[in-house]
């Protein structure tokens, strides 16, 4: 990248999950080097550079699912009638400047929005001119000081709902003993999804209510890190009854 002028050195956070906030507490490392080495674990990292009169660059972040740094990453969506929301998150950039761009799988990408994260890192966009049939797909573009616009946190929404299905890929095998996956639901179904362990013991139930359409998320190992092992997803919604093998890494 470009060289930082009076560049000092490099401040190092380190977190438990994607979405923490760089802060003093969290602080692991000052270095001059473009490298570090830290104890072995499936840490996520917040990584700023500073100059000799102490002035921070933006936040970029790396985790071990993204081994590659990134300033913004797509963090949730929403579709409802008449609306697609889709939320990114920047850790540690509150204010970050982005522009939205939007596309269809038969349309190039277009311009429609300039946005502005909130305190905490968070960008959100509710789009409103789209039709409930169709797929769309949404990424962010960000153009630093003397730099070029990079493009960021591609995400897709699928068409509304009309069945229970999964949504998206899921990740297998997941990382950090965590696990997560998304649905495409109607407004008015129900469903319940959970999660066995290889002997058949019931590890998580999460239930998902009715009268929220679109894609919602489940995410296992959130309060408790799941041990390493091969796992049973199950959700059922009326009488549609769907299952996935998935595999847990530490």
């Amino acid at each position: 990248g470009r060289p930082v002028a009076d560049l000092l050195g490099y401040r190092i956070h380190r977190g438990s999950d994607a979405f923490f906030v760089p802060s003093s507490a969290n602080l692991v490392a000052t270095a001059t080097d473009t490298s570090y080495v830290d104890i072995a674990g499936n840490h996520f990292y917040k990584l700023a550079a500073v100059d000799i009169h102490g002035n921070l660059s933006r936040f970029i972040a790396i985790s071990p699912d993204r081994p590659v740094a990134t300033l913004a990453s797509f963090f949730r969506s929403l579709r409802e009638h008449g609306l697609a929301r889709v939320i990114w998150f920047s850790g540690g950039n509150p204010n970050l400047a982005a522009r939205v761009y939007r596309r269809t799988e038969s349309s190039d990408w277009e311009f429609v929005s300039d946005l502005l994260a909130d305190g905490n890192g968070y960008l959100s966009y509710d789009d409103r001119a789209v039709l409930d049939a169709s797929r769309y797909g949404y990424r962010l573009g960000i153009v630093e000081p003397g730099e070029t616009e990079v493009f960021l946190g591609e995400t897709w929404l699928e068409p509304l709902a009309v069945e229970f299905a999964f949504a998206g890929r899921l990740v297998n095998p997941s990382v950090g003993g965590r696990t997560a996956c998304a649905f495409a639901i109607p407004t008015s179904a129900r469903a319940e999804v959970r999660l066995f362990d290889i002997t058949g013991r019931e590890v998580e139930r999460q239930v998902l209510e009715a009268g929220n359409a679109g894609e919602r998320s489940v995410r296992f190992g959130e309060a408790r890190r799941l041990r390493a092992g091969v796992y049973l997803l199950r959700a059922t919604s009326g009488a549609v009854v769907m299952t996935r093998r998935v595999v847990v890494l530490d």
